[in-house]
């Protein structure tokens, strides 16, 4: 830590003494290069803006250090298990099957271990994939909706069968029958990669099923508008390499529920994200944090306990995407280090917006029984997240009665939608 320390606070500019920036580091061997000994250091969970100078580090008296020092071990022992930390957001436990063979190549340079995690995640959540026989090429067998939110939560496979992703195949326009299929199919993929993140596994079920519930959205609009973003393209991309063209034009000849349900929702995206990620460049390291702040959201439908976890592991990301800033773009000043920063996190914002757009988008077709999109994915764009949930609660399980259609905005919005489908 001494090397580590002053490596940083003096900010020694290293080379490799062989030339290949892999040297060995052991024991042994670990003053032969100090690049690849501060790479490691990196590497192993070292972290650079917690080193503290001399004049920071904390004075006591010598009567009172004992008992300071008592106290921060009985502290450090109680949230052991749940304070986030470099290597809280750990490795998942996946089926080795559902693995690509390929190494990590998403960048040149030495990543922390969270953000190294997290591009992983995002290539282990796309890569589970459920061998298909013959017998399940017709749509009907692929997805269905008429299954319980609670057991598409444990097993997202009785909602859809994993098919490869093919963002930005363009291979044709969508249409109306594809929307129960794309719905579902960018439902489990966010179950998929949710499930994996042991910070996450470790909150109580009532918060894990709650967080998924009401941040399932949000996750998949943010995913649409990076894939836009990461294939240059202006139209909306779908995961099964469908496609909706934001021109005008071409949507005169799609079917009306399509438009209704795309038309103000690619606008969204494409203005409210892809645009802004374009302007900043994003990367995608800065994309998977970005990501997982947008999941790690505390909200009133957590339980005290959940609410303390889910800020103590937002703040640890945001310092993350700081420290990966700072680490990747040297050549930024403080203050437009800080101005990044920002613009990244106003992103989020935005996708609570698009989120609604959607749900009552959503909504409606369910009501006209438009599109397949009744029973799972009606409840879950009709969630209230001013409900704090009993721990028995069940989403799917709410009456009729009791559901956001009967609210005066949605019989507002079903009076409009009737009236445009009457004129047409």
């Amino acid at each position: 830590k001494g090397f580590f320390r002053r490596s940083i606070w003096e900010k020694r500019d290293y080379k490799c003494t062989g030339e290949s920036n892999n040297c060995e580091i052991n024991k042994e061997a670990r003053n032969r290069c100090r690049l690849c000994r501060l790479q490691k250091c990196l590497l192993m969970g070292m972290d650079a803006m917690s080193v503290q100078s001399d004049r920071e580090k904390p004075k006591y008296k010598t009567g009172v250090k004992r008992e300071r020092a008592a106290s921060m071990k009985i502290e450090e022992e109680e949230y052991s298990m749940s304070l986030p930390s470099t290597h809280s957001i750990s490795p998942p436990s996946i089926k080795s099957e559902m693995l690509s063979p390929h190494p990590s190549t998403h960048s040149l340079h030495v990543q922390t271990p969270i953000v190294q995690y997290l591009l992983d995640l995002e290539s282990t959540s796309e890569s589970m994939i459920d061998d298909i026989d013959h017998l399940c090429t017709a749509m009907s067998y692929l997805c269905r909706v008429d299954v319980p939110f609670m057991a598409t939560m444990n097993d997202p496979g009785i909602c859809v069968k994993r098919t490869k992703p093919e963002w930005g195949a363009r291979r044709r326009v969508i249409q109306l029958s594809d929307l129960q299929f794309m719905w579902c199919r960018s439902f489990a993929i966010i179950i998929d990669w949710a499930k994996q993140i042991k910070d996450f596994k470790e909150l109580s079920n009532q918060d894990q099923m709650m967080m998924l519930f009401h941040r399932l959205v949000p996750l998949s609009n943010m995913q649409h508008g990076w894939k836009m973003y990461q294939t240059g393209s202006s139209d909306y991309i779908l995961i099964d390499g469908t496609y909706y063209p934001r021109d005008k034009e071409q949507q005169k000849s799609m079917d009306w529920a399509c438009n209704h349900y795309l038309s103000n929702l690619a606008d969204l995206t494409y203005s409210e994200l892809t645009l802004p990620m374009k302007d900043v460049e994003l990367d995608e390291s800065e994309y998977a944090i970005l990501k997982a702040l947008c999941f790690f959201t505390p909200e009133i439908y957590l339980t005290s306990d959940g609410r303390e976890r889910v800020i103590r592991i937002r703040d640890r990301l945001t310092d993350c995407l700081y420290t990966h800033i700072r680490e990747t773009k040297p050549e930024l000043s403080l203050s437009k280090t800080m101005e990044r920063v920002s613009h990244i996190l106003l992103m989020l914002p935005s996708v609570s917006k698009i989120a609604s757009e959607e749900d009552t988008a959503v909504q409606a077709l369910a009501v006209f029984d438009m599109g397949n999109l009744h029973g799972l994915p009606y409840e879950v764009h009709s969630r209230k997240p001013e409900t704090r949930p009993s721990p028995e609660y069940s989403p799917f399980a709410r009456s009729t009665s009791t559901s956001s259609c009967s609210s005066t905005t949605t019989m507002s919005m079903i009076t409009e939608i009737k009236e445009e489908m009457d004129s047409v």
